[in-house]
């Protein structure tokens, strides 16, 4: 951060940095939602070291001058998701002056992981905080990278499902949802729309415009060196476009690429579908929640922004349903 700053050309630096990144034996953490109220001597520990970390970022970044700084907390495996969220709360809650910039806008941001089952009260729950605190959340809503990690650990547990979707539709379905939830909250939540996806990327498109939000409000995220070709359109249309550049050790750099070259092998990867010329899953209506459990858990979704939409029109809707069904 402090290399970057004095460079004339960087007009905002801006890292998404993971808390395993940050401290050692983040495991300690996990399973905790309220980390104030944690009784593992561990834990407390564990959490102070983390918001102590951040908390460095922070002044790092107030220290810098004429330009803005942004600092994502990015999400890992779905262990660590609760204690991550609740984190980022605390953070922001006890740095006031380090945390804000002049605009008074949130200089360290979350990610929701489309692809869970509960990312949908996750975001409910940050809306509450948001509207408490009156801040906007940045948020940056992914698909989610931790799949078959997330299934093979249900599957060691003896439980019944997995805390992500069982379908890739479902996964698609729910963040289709998710971003309708956050432009219909928009006051509440300074948005980013991370996804290769075509669909994904065309009905973030659709829903903002509808929503009277201006293409300078949000943006587009995308990895460097996949979809070259899709961002130069999205640009072309005065969008704005985030590429991210991985850094860091080699080890967690095989990690990484490994996952990527899995999505793109999948038969399912839109991506990869797009740049072999199959437009199909474009086609035909949206996707939907498929499969008995998983059309049971959307409805809770569902629910949540219908009740978003209801709000936002000005009407009244039946509070949404509180039923999500968990692993557990």
């Amino acid at each position: 951060m402090r290399h970057l700053a004095p460079r004339e050309e960087i007009e905002e630096i801006n890292f998404s940095v993971k808390l395993s990144a940050l401290v050692y034996e983040l495991e300690k953490l996990q399973g905790f939602a309220d980390i104030s109220s944690a009784t593992s001597a561990d834990a407390q520990k564990k959490a102070g070291e983390a918001k102590a970390a951040l908390t460095k970022l922070l002044v790092a970044a107030n220290e810098v001058k004429d330009k803005k700084v942004f600092v994502r907390i990015d999400m890992e495996e779905y262990a660590y998701k609760d204690a991550t969220l609740a984190l980022f709360k605390e953070v922001v809650e006890d740095n006031p002056a380090v945390v804000r910039n002049a605009d008074g806008s949130l200089r360290l941001g979350v990610v929701i992981q489309a692809y869970l089952r509960d990312a949908c009260k996750d975001l409910d729950d940050l809306l509450k905080w948001a509207k408490k605190n009156q801040v906007r959340v940045p948020v940056r809503l992914v698909k989610g990278a931790y799949e078959k990690h997330e299934k093979e650990v249900a599957r060691k547990k003896g439980d019944t499902k997995s805390p992500v979707w069982s379908h890739k539709e479902s996964t698609d379905a729910s963040y289709e949802k998710l971003n309708e939830f956050l432009t219909l909250n928009k006051e509440y939540f300074q948005f980013a729309m991370a996804t290769h996806n075509i669909r994904s990327i065309a009905h973030a498109m659709a829903l903002a415009s509808g929503c009277g939000i201006r293409k300078s409000e949000f943006e587009f995220q995308m990895l460097r060196g996949m979809g070259d070709e899709i961002k130069e359109v999205i640009t072309s249309m005065g969008y704005g476009m985030r590429v991210y550049v991985p850094a860091g050790s080699y080890a967690r750099g095989f990690k990484y690429a490994g996952r990527r070259f899995m999505e793109l092998a999948s038969k399912d990867n839109a991506l990869s579908r797009t740049l072999r010329g199959d437009y199909s899953h474009m086609e035909g209506p949206a996707p939907r929640f498929i499969g008995p459990d998983d059309t049971r858990d959307g409805e809770a979704v569902e629910a949540l922004v219908a009740s978003a939409r209801a709000s936002f029109r000005g009407e009244v809707s039946p509070a949404p349903s509180r039923h999500f069904s968990h692993p557990h």
